[in-house]
């Protein structure tokens, strides 16, 4: 189970919001899936699938705003985006087991996205919108 915490931390306000909101969506999911509610797991991949494609249109948006280098986070997001779309469609198909295995693989790609935009922010973005 992925946490939150200050190693996580890019130093954007919006964006941290959006990744704790995120990891704390893949962990209820985790949840779900360990309890085998396959319904209240299928709404919550339905509901991480939209959170993380509003999240990587903002932070993409204010990427190329500022100029940033995006071509890695871009492919960080979309590992995310394709994992969440691979736990959602594992759920329909009833496969709970799979679901829970690409569950894990999810909360790794999360990770590494959010290891991505602390690369890009930190190194690129002036500070106004850190706090």
């Amino acid at each position: 189970m992925l946490t939150w915490g200050a190693a996580l931390e890019i130093g954007h306000c919006e964006f941290d919001r959006d990744h704790r909101q995120l990891i704390a969506m893949v962990n209820l999911l985790a949840d779900a899936l360990q309890l085998g509610d396959g319904p209240q797991a299928l709404v919550l991949a339905g509901d991480l699938e939209a959170k993380a494609d509003v999240h990587r249109l903002n932070e993409e948006a204010e990427m190329q705003a500022q100029g940033v280098d995006m071509i890695p986070v871009i492919e960080a997001h979309r590992r995310v985006a394709d994992m969440a779309s691979a736990v959602r469609l594992a759920i329909q198909a009833g496969d709970l087991a799979l679901s829970s295995r690409l569950t894990v693989a999810l909360e790794e790609s999360l990770s590494r996205a959010v290891a991505a935009d602390k690369r890009a922010f930190t190194s690129s973005l002036p500070r106004a919108n850190y706090g």
